[in-house]
């Protein structure tokens, strides 16, 4: 079976693009991090990739993940 290739865009401000990537590689996959310009620059690119992670950097710095309690460190 062929290796799935996925790519897992990134962005200023976005830091937890090496950690998905990574995680896709463990899971077998073959990953390409690509800047979101590039992409834009080039659409191509998705040509020959079966799954694409956008990762949000308001995850954690929303208010709803501040004040939830499993993101706590008093927990």
């Amino acid at each position: 079976m062929a290796e799935p290739r996925a790519m897992v865009l990134r962005a200023a401000g976005i830091n937890c693009d090496m950690e998905t990537a990574h995680a896709f590689e463990r899971a077998g996959a073959e990953v390409e991090r690509v800047h979101v310009n590039r992409l834009l620059e080039r659409p191509s690119l998705l040509d020959n990739v079966g799954l694409v992670a956008v990762v949000s950097a308001t995850a954690m710095t929303s208010p709803l993940a501040r004040s939830s309690p499993s993101n706590s460190a008093t927990h």
